[in-house]
């Protein structure tokens, strides 16, 4: 028995049914906007990022002092 629901999208307002089988609060349209918006967000983070296995140069390196203590525990006492 398939249960079919009218319900109200939050997005647009629009009133449509909802099967068993999905039970989101969006109509279609917005549903498949949002999954739209959500990969092309993804793929635009994913290219910013270096490729894996680069190799990076650790700030912390950078941070020690000629005595080899970290710049960041040099307490003045």
């Amino acid at each position: 028995m398939m249960t079919r629901t009218h319900v109200t999208c939050v997005n647009c307002g629009e009133e449509f049914v909802r099967d068993a089988n999905y039970h989101g609060n969006y109509c279609q349209s917005c549903h498949t906007s949002w999954i739209d918006e959500e990969m092309h967000a993804n793929e635009s983070e994913q290219s910013s990022l270096p490729p894996s296995g680069s190799r990076h140069s650790s700030s912390k390196e950078d941070d020690t002092s000629e005595d080899g203590r970290s710049e960041d525990t040099n307490y003045e006492y």
